[in-house]
């Protein structure tokens, strides 16, 4: 090849695609997925009002309503899945939510990161939280 531009090119795509059936780890400079911390705020007085509230922070992840973006999934947008138990999973961009009427027993409320098309893109947070 006398084009050097082409050649580079081509030797790249050629290790990539050794390093690839090699079994070898290659980074082609995706982006980290999101994280997400959250805490049950003031647990011990809300539990003995049976309820549950929730603060999360997100970083890597623009929070937006999935309606907006038609459900279609765009690297670093999403939402916030929240559930308790195995309860319905409640869709929202809130980075604070409350449970309200829990029954006595023990609780585990999941947030988890998704993308616009509702496809987890990180780890889930699970707390704990028993009502007395």
């Amino acid at each position: 090849m006398r084009n050097p531009v082409i050649r580079t090119v081509v030797t790249g795509l050629v290790g990539l695609i050794i390093g690839i059936a090699s079994g070898a780890a290659v980074s082609v400079g995706l982006a980290k997925p999101p994280t997400v911390s959250a805490n049950l705020v003031d647990p011990v007085a809300k539990a003995l009002k049976q309820t549950a509230s929730v603060k999360v922070t997100v970083e890597g992840l623009r929070l937006v309503e999935a309606s907006a973006s038609m459900e279609k999934p765009k690297a670093g947008e999403g939402h916030l899945h929240y559930q308790v138990d195995k309860g319905p999973v409640i869709a929202t961009t809130a980075p604070a939510l409350a449970f309200h009427e829990l029954t006595p027993g023990q609780h585990i409320i999941t947030v988890t990161p998704v993308g616009n098309d509702h496809q987890p893109v990180g780890t889930p947070v699970v707390l704990s939280v028993s009502i007395p």
